[in-house]
């Protein structure tokens, strides 16, 4: 009865992991194990991806509105490259101690009020198209 008790616990507290980000989700690893093409069409989808994503991994979004993004992640490697076509709209994009990203094809956006829709801060290897 324990074991039960023990082994239904872990597996809620994996599943609660992974649904806030702490660890990858299945449905990544499995894209990523297909050939590094991880399809993404939702914001907690995209901010996942951002951070489980192998170096050389394609991050493709779906058309739709995605808040504003930060990414705070060192690429050692081929970099990491976010695409999409222009109706996905990403609301700000803030790269801050970065390096090794690629984002091309989408449509970036101002954040609130003044915010310009990218800042790029303290970063190196950032490509943009």
């Amino acid at each position: 009865m324990k074991k039960r008790i023990i082994t239904a616990g872990l597996l809620a507290a994996g599943v609660g992991a992974m649904a806030v980000g702490l660890l990858p989700q299945p449905s990544l690893l499995a894209a990523q194990a297909r050939g590094d093409v991880v399809d993404v069409a939702t914001p907690s989808a995209l901010e996942n991806a951002v951070m489980w994503a192998r170096p050389g991994s394609t991050i493709r979004l779906a058309a739709g509105e995605y808040p504003q993004l930060v990414i705070k992640r060192q690429v050692d490697g081929a970099p990491i490259r976010i695409t999409g076509p222009r109706g996905a709209r990403i609301n700000q994009l803030l790269f801050s101690k970065a390096g090794g990203w690629r984002v091309d094809g989408i449509t970036l956006v101002g954040g609130i009020g003044k915010a310009m829709p990218l800042d790029i801060a303290l970063s190196n290897n950032i490509m943009l198209s």
